[in-house]
């Protein structure tokens, strides 16, 4: 029993680091701003699209994109709700932006398979949260809090249609996307 458990933390473990390299991997020391343009650009142009429209890998970040807020805003993120088919799979720490609830709901109305997990104690917003669950789980969608075991579950994911998947530092909060230095792959 014992066994496994470390077995699974060691595998957190490096799906954490991982994740945290990659972020890093964007990460430079500069006199100036970085321009959020030039490096989704070059995250971009890591891919290159062909006759066929599909994306074919070239280097280590083929098929990624860098977004950084508050430059882009949310109208990525917001597409990607939109654009669901089939499914949507969030796990949010704090989520305060009406928009993206509405678009749940709107998704969920559709015929989406919505699933959301949140931090039901975050620092600063619990109040916000507890209103998110009610009003989504009022809309029908499956809606649960993170679980109980850790103290914070801090990991903020999007998947949409089991096929994109959006990695984020960001919360679903106005902050974020207009105020924050936030990143999104």
């Amino acid at each position: 029993m014992l066994t496994n458990a470390l077995r699974l933390d060691k595998k957190r473990s490096i799906v954490v680091l991982f994740l945290g390299v990659l972020l890093l991997a964007g990460c430079r020391t500069s006199d100036k701003t970085p321009d959020a343009s030039a490096a989704t650009g070059q995250l971009a142009a890591a891919s290159s699209t062909q006759a066929d429209g599909d994306s074919h890998p070239q280097g280590s970040a083929a098929g990624l994109q860098l977004v950084v807020l508050p430059d882009a805003g949310d109208e990525q993120f917001m597409q990607a709700i939109d654009s669901a088919q089939e499914s949507i799979r969030l796990k949010i720490y704090l989520i305060t932006l009406d928009k993206v609830v509405d678009a749940l709901k709107a998704a969920a109305q559709r015929g989406v398979d919505v699933r959301v997990m949140i931090e039901p104690e975050p620092q600063g917003g619990g109040e916000s949260n507890r209103a998110a669950f009610e009003e989504l789980r009022s809309a029908g969608i499956d809606v649960r809090n993170t679980p109980s075991a850790f103290r914070f579950s801090h990991e903020k994911s999007l998947v949409v249609d089991d096929r994109r998947a959006h990695i984020m530092t960001h919360n679903l909060t106005y902050s974020s996307f207009n105020k924050n230095r936030e990143y999104e792959v």
